[in-house]
């Protein structure tokens, strides 16, 4: 057992002290990046990449801007009444005056024959004029309802979160105040949602993970020193993993919340190890028992992470500039930690021995989490028949990853708040009023009889069913003919940016735009390329030819979306061949290699038949959870396969060596699996569910690699790598 010196050499805390000032000096560094963190929603980065599906939807933006605006419904027994007719003419008016590149788009936006040739708008017609404007002019549908109890105002060029809040703040004082009902929907705000949540969600994930670690450190080691070490160097791993972060430029996104709970519980699971086994040599009396320890456990700590860092890199090779970056940034996060988690808990024990003696340090032994099973039970069953249970279960993972293989790939751009979300529930209240807010966005080249031809020969290429409801300069021109006015005088009233979508870009193009009810990116697609196809059928060749594909945000994402998420299963295939192929260099051994590999293929395969057999399908969570959680639950087994190399060199395991090996490392197998499960069931709570779906799929894969890794791994190694 250690034993602290009568009275330390000058040399000794010497080191120490310079050890701890390098430390405080990384830690302040890594202060530094942690305030360079910030916080996004993540989902305008996701899709950017050099496909021609982004080209298209990159064109339309440069061409008529982005086209997502922030709803704004507003709601009242009569609108046309005096006193809401004031309210929202002067919300408006406040509007425009907000910030000038705003656009601005609402009843009192759309031109209107006064009867006499000239033009007017809502505005200038007392209320009861109202009706017949409206049944005068089609487009006014999409902006007001017939009796005048709801009506739609659009803010095109406001995204960003103070934006966001100067709307809210001029509709709470003049609509609101007025008694008029309010809320808001459309993309900028579930996006703005999106990221608020995530903020609370880090905060609350952090702060539960932290806590059931602590509390179950405590337990695990019985002991408030050695609790409070492993807790000590995983705060310093913990901290120089997110200063890495930070200085990488790393945003904390809906991809990337989970990441600093897992880097903790990760870091913790490390420090675990370490201190057992620290405890482990001193109560046998073994002298250095730090050092050794470290000499013991560290090589397969570095390893462990480096499967895991294997893993977030192997997200690198997605064309999302979001998931790469995610993949880096964990890549040096985890690496970080490991060295991070080692030094601080070498230092720190090694400080402590020299202040106090060593059973103080490393108290005997007592059960901290009450057996509630016999984990040993299933490493002496899977010793006992290694046939059966080898041949049962390469069968289950070839069956689980065929189904696997079957799971669609899943999308939707909301489906980061939860169905009940007032971004969600404003957001169908709009769509039952004034018809679906998505749209397939159709550019065209101007043909040489004009626009408005060009308009109306494209619609009617298209389907009959979908032609009705078309928003395009078809539609003005039948408001000007009814009420026998100039087109171009109805055209030059209305805002730039609709003119430009309806009339023409500088460009020469126009859109026609076909709205659609937007549920998944699946429906999206089939509608998509159903509607491409009909265009080239119904339309004549030399319209064809000018006619662009339909595109815009929920379109490219509905493609783009599949193309990446099965780019993940790709991912996975690498995190699987890449851990292997360390574990075989590690051992210098193909056989262990593979071996290794499907006790931790199995719980993945079963995660991902579940998906498919529930419908589910493969979300971007899923993708991402299934491809990091097989990167952590390969630890275990590294943990197992260094076990067992030091069993063998150990005369007093000669006999049996595997088995003595299980006897061993089981308990830290479970603590560290309960540890991390604990660290990441805060998941559960979180507001966002792509969150939640995250921490589901992780947890199940760890606790199935778990029972995987005492069952099946011993089978497997007494059966095929004698």
């Amino acid at each position: 057992m250690n034993r602290p010196a009568d009275g330390p050499r000058p040399t000794r805390i010497a080191a120490l002290v310079l050890a701890w000032l390098v430390v405080l000096l990384i830690d302040a560094v890594a202060v530094a990046g942690l305030a360079r963190l910030e916080f996004g929603h993540g989902l305008d980065r996701v899709f950017q990449d050099g496909s021609e599906r982004y080209g298209d939807y990159a064109a339309l933006v440069e061409a008529f801007g982005s086209g997502d605006g922030v709803l704004i419904r507003v709601g009242a027994e009569d609108l046309a009444a005096t006193g809401p007719r004031a309210a929202l003419e002067a919300f408006v008016i406040e509007m425009h005056l907000v910030d000038p590149d705003w656009t601005v788009i609402s009843p009192f936006s759309i031109p209107l024959a006064d009867g006499a040739g000239g033009v007017t708008t809502l505005n200038m017609l007392d209320g009861e004029a109202w009706a017949g404007a409206q049944a005068a002019h089609p487009m006014l549908a999409h902006v007001l309802t017939p009796d005048h109890e709801a009506a739609l105002v659009t803010v095109l060029g406001a995204a960003g979160e103070d934006q966001i809040a100067a709307i809210r703040a001029l509709a709470g004082e003049h609509l609101e105040a007025a008694g008029l009902e309010v809320g808001l929907s459309g993309l900028p705000v579930i996006l703005d949602r999106s990221r608020a949540l995530l903020m609370r969600d880090f905060v609350f994930l952090n702060a539960v993970g932290a806590a059931i670690g602590v509390g179950l450190t405590l337990l695990v080691m019985n002991s408030v020193w050695l609790a409070a070490i492993s807790l000590m160097s995983t705060a310093t791993a913990l901290l120089w993993a997110m200063g890495a972060m930070g200085w990488t430029g790393m945003q904390i996104n809906v991809i990337s919340i989970a990441l600093p709970v897992l880097v903790l519980a990760l870091a913790l699971s490390d420090a675990v190890h370490v201190a057992l086994e620290q405890r482990a040599l001193a109560l046998g009396g073994a002298p250095h028992s730090v050092a050794r320890a470290l000499r013991r456990i560290g090589p397969a700590v570095l390893l462990t992470s480096l499967t895991t860092a294997l893993a977030f890199a192997s997200l690198g090779i997605s064309d999302s500039p979001l998931l790469a970056d995610l993949g880096a940034a964990g890549a040096v996060a985890v690496m970080v930690a490991a060295f991070g988690g080692l030094a601080a808990q070498g230092l720190i024990v090694q400080t402590l021995l020299g202040l106090m003696p060593p059973a103080r340090i490393f108290p005997p032994h007592r059960r901290g989490i009450p057996a509630f099973f016999d984990w040993q039970a299933l490493a002496r069953f899977g010793l006992a028949a290694p046939r059966a249970i080898s041949a049962a279960t390469m069968i289950v993972a070839l069956v689980a990853t065929g189904l696997y293989l079957t799971a669609p790939p899943r999308f939707s751009l909301d489906e980061n708040l939860r169905d009940q979300d007032p971004a969600r529930t404003v957001l169908r209240r709009i769509e039952a009023d004034f018809g679906p807010m998505a749209a397939m966005q159709i550019p065209v080249e101007i043909g040489p009889d004009g626009p408005l031809h060009t308009a109306r020969a494209v619609i009617a290429a298209l389907p009959e069913e979908l032609a009705p409801d078309v928003v395009s300069l078809s539609a003005l021109a039948d408001a000007a003919e009814a009420a026998s006015v100039p087109l171009d005088a109805l055209a030059t009233q209305l805002p730039p940016p609709m003119r430009a979508m309806l009339t023409g870009s500088e460009a020469g193009r126009l859109l026609v735009s076909v709205p659609f009810t937007y549920v998944d990116a699946a429906r999206t697609r089939a509608l998509a390329t159903t509607l491409e196809a009909h265009i080239a059928a119904a339309a004549p060749p030399d319209l064809a030819a000018r006619i662009g594909r339909p595109t815009g945000p929920h379109v490219m994402s509905a493609f783009l979306s599949e193309t990446m998420i099965r780019s993940l299963s790709l991912s996975l295939l690498l995190a699987v061949l890449a851990s292997g192929a360390v574990i075989a260099l590690w051992r210098r051994s193909l056989t262990l290699g593979l071996v290794a590999l499907v006790p931790n293929v199995l719980p993945v395969a079963l995660a991902g038949a579940a998906m498919a057999i529930s419908g589910h399908g493969v979300t971007f969570a899923a993708g991402v959870a299934l491809t990091l959680a097989f990167g952590i639950s390969v630890d275990d087994t590294i943990h197992v396969l260094n076990r067992l190399r030091l069993a063998g060199r150990d005369p007093a395991h000669a006999r049996d060596p595997l088995a003595s090996a299980m006897r061993q490392v089981t308990p830290a197998l479970v603590a560290t699996t309960v540890i991390l499960a604990g660290g990441l069931s805060g998941t559960f709570g979180a507001t966002l569910p792509t969150v939640v779906a995250f921490g589901m799929f992780t947890i199940f894969v760890l606790l199935v690699a778990l029972v995987s890794d005492l069952l099946v791994l011993p089978a497997m190694l007494r059966r095929f790598a004698r």
